[in-house]
């Protein structure tokens, strides 16, 4: 079964070194004001961001991991057993998923056969794609395809 992944490591320790400072610093306070968010809104107004709403359970989940040195291994993720092939996307103007974050969340698939992929906006023919650009419709022509194709070949 194909596999995709949508999430970096998010430790601080993974930001890009454009992103020290005040930068960090925020970022690293968002997952103390995440699960505040989500218990006053009953989710997280993460439109004003550029991506998605999220419901409140999985924002506060997130929130844990993100705050925890071992991310989403402190809830006992055992990313060994997958042994599926799996495609990696990221995005040299994603300000949240440095290539470092990514490719040490990669390094959890052990068993995996990852193929990475660390692309510029204008390899993919687009002015910015940043953390949620792939999911915006401006997307798809230059990256919807493109995944749709890779799936629709692992399943066949």
């Amino acid at each position: 079964m194909p596999s995709l992944c949508a999430s970096p490591h998010s430790q601080t320790t993974a930001v890009p070194p454009p992103q020290n400072g005040w930068q960090r610093h925020t970022y690293h306070a968002a997952f103390q004001f995440i699960p505040l968010a989500a218990r006053i809104w009953g989710y997280l107004p993460y439109d004003w961001l550029g991506g998605q709403d999220l419901p409140q359970n999985i924002t506060i989940e997130w929130s844990l991991w993100g705050r925890h040195p071992g991310y989403v291994l402190s809830a006992g993720a055992d990313f060994s057993r997958i042994r599926a092939p799996l495609r990696s996307l990221s995005f040299t103007d994603d300000l949240f998923a440095s290539r470092r974050a990514v490719d040490e969340l990669l390094g959890w698939y052990v068993n995996a056969e990852v193929e990475r992929r660390h692309l510029s906006p204008r390899q993919v023919g687009m002015r910015s794609v940043g953390h949620f650009g792939f999911f915006k419709p401006q997307a798809s022509v230059a990256l919807w395809s493109d995944a749709t194709n890779w799936l629709s070949a692992q399943v066949s």
